[in-house]
């Protein structure tokens, strides 16, 4: 789900502010580790984003839209060009802009609780987060640049391996929180004479705002439900479809 790898990207990146220098390795693990707990100690969580995509044809795809995520509430929202998508826990929303078409679904009623009870975990308890760090980031990650200017921090990480081409980002020290970071992944598709061909993709995040932003994230501005059918409040004349 590229939502999820959002997610996890966005999570995983501060801690690479740990790693600044070779001297610094086992120190800056030390210090991810505390970053890493700062991270999940914030509850709320809103952002922008920009998502480049290269197929092997040389066909382009550019997506962007902005990202809601509260871990107490168990909220996840994803509205971009393409489609918005909903996640509250409880019930599952998507509108699919390009196909006009909405789909909703009851999770209590339709999903498996063992099954819905994991993927909570990935989205809103770190589990995948941990386990990328400890298997990926510590481990193969290579500081490529380092630089600081007062309270901003620039920096930039290579990986060699074929998922994760390289992370750049910039870290604003004095109030802990992003300021912007890139992700650039690479997914193999093909082994030609030519070498791999693949699809690549770059995600371009910024405008990072702890808690809400003062706006409101509700369900309801997007359906409802009278008398057991559904009500759509938002994108009123797209196709209900299960």
């Amino acid at each position: 789900m590229k939502t999820k790898m959002i997610i996890l990207s966005l999570l995983v990146i501060a801690v690479v502010t740990a790693m600044t220098n070779t001297y610094g390795q086992q120190a800056g693990m030390r210090q991810a580790k505390e970053i890493m707990e700062g991270i999940k100690n914030t509850s709320e969580v809103s952002y922008n984003y920009t998502l480049n995509i290269r197929y092997p044809n040389g066909q382009k795809l550019r997506v962007s839209g902005s990202t809601y995520v509260n871990n107490k509430e168990k909220l996840l929202l994803n509205d971009n060009d393409a489609f918005t998508m909903f996640y509250t826990g409880h019930w599952f929303y998507k509108a699919d802009h390009k196909a006009r078409t909405v789909s909703i679904v009851d999770l209590d009623k339709e999903m498996d609780a063992n099954n819905k009870k994991s993927i909570e975990k990935d989205l809103f308890e770190n589990r995948v987060v941990m386990e990328f760090i400890d298997s990926i980031l510590m481990k193969y990650g290579t500081l490529q640049s380092y630089e600081r200017q007062q309270d901003s921090i620039k920096i930039e990480i290579t990986f060699p391996i074929e998922l994760i081409r390289g992370i750049s980002l910039v870290y604003d020290a004095k109030n802990k929180e992003l300021a912007r970071y890139q992700l650039s992944t690479f997914m193999p598709t093909d082994e030609t004479d030519n070498g791999l061909e693949g699809i690549s993709q770059t995600m371009m995040c910024s405008g990072f705002k702890k808690g809400s932003a003062g706006k409101q994230y509700r369900l309801d501005s997007y359906f409802t439900i009278d008398h057991g059918n559904v009500v759509l409040k938002k994108y009123v004349k797209y196709r209900i479809t299960n």
